[in-house]
């Protein structure tokens, strides 16, 4: 298992693993891209198959303000620690980078599942968003200062 930024090589695993309701041709357009640009982390076994995935959004609000704005994990690989090394390795970039602050959401339903696996980092709720994106619901917003960020 290891963490390393994607390449365009990890494009269709990384596709493979998306959710039925997000495999549009826009999410497979903002995968792609992100993987261009470099701007996503996978999680590989020592085969090379992608267990899970973090979509980073630099700039998305400003320069010094990271936002992991998609993360997913392959089903046979939850709850064995993909996610959290994932979420630490991004938080270690951020912190590295001089980055300010981290932001991520999650979509209504899973609130609970990331709430459980953020907040011991040291993330805070920071509100919601109603229909923030075409599928509709709630996306609750969390934050966390990288200054503050538990190790």
């Amino acid at each position: 298992m290891g963490i390393r930024f994607a390449t365009p090589e990890d494009f269709d695993s990384c596709v493979e693993l998306l959710p039925k309701a997000w495999n549009s041709s826009r999410m497979k357009a903002r995968v792609g891209y992100l993987l261009m640009s470099r701007s996503a982390l996978v999680d590989t076994d020592h085969d090379g198959s992608v267990n899970g995935f973090f979509l980073l959004e630099i700039d998305f609000f400003d320069e010094k303000t990271l936002y992991l704005r998609t993360a997913v994990v392959r089903e046979n690989r939850r709850r064995s620690g993909v996610g959290t090394a994932l979420l630490k390795y991004s938080l270690e970039y951020a912190k590295n980078n001089n980055f300010r602050r981290i932001f991520l959401d999650a979509l209504e339903g899973n609130e609970q599942i990331t709430r459980d696996g953020v907040e011991k980092f040291g993330f805070k709720q920071a509100g919601y968003i109603d229909n923030m994106h075409d599928e509709g619901g709630k996306y609750f917003i969390y934050s966390l200062r990288v200054a503050d960020y538990v190790q």
